[in-house]
């Protein structure tokens, strides 16, 4: 029987499905700057471990063969306090969290993080990192990828 939109049940959940795929996407598609981010890393070997911004999480670990530790799922205290841990503090806190992580990698992007003037994300978002993250080249406009130095 017709329910919303003149449509059955299952036609329905087909035709949201479809809408949601698409505006998940998109954007996307059209070169945003996650996209071209993931773009960069796909290429990049051996499988890292990343701590990046919450909003990479998703797509990296759906786009990419790398791990993140940070997603917006609710259940991810620990991965989401370990990006906090590191990109809001200091270097020398940052390095402790990172390391004892186990964490190859921090990932930042040029204008997507909210986090304070002093914060280690800013002074890496400006390209001043400290001596235990070594710049590793991306193709990706407003990336900076680091890799950690034990």
């Amino acid at each position: 029987t017709p329910h919303v939109l003149g449509m059955s049940d299952s036609t329905f959940l087909k035709f949201l499905s479809v809408v949601i795929f698409i505006a998940v996407f998109l954007p996307l598609m059209f070169g945003g700057k996650i996209y071209n981010t993931m773009k960069a890393l796909m290429t990049m070997r051996p499988p890292a471990r990343i701590i990046a911004p919450m909003d990479f999480g998703p797509y990296g670990l759906a786009l990419t063969r790398h791990s993140f530790y940070a997603a917006p799922y609710h259940r991810n205290n620990k991965g989401n306090r370990l990006m906090f841990d590191v990109l809001l503090g200091n270097a020398s806190s940052g390095r402790t969290a990172a390391i004892r992580s186990g964490a190859t990698h921090v990932l930042v992007c040029q204008g997507s993080t909210g986090f304070g003037a002093n914060s280690l994300a800013r002074h890496l978002e400006a390209g001043a990192a400290p001596g235990w993250l070594a710049r590793v080249p991306l193709n990706a406009k407003g990336a900076r990828l680091y890799r950690v130095v034990r």
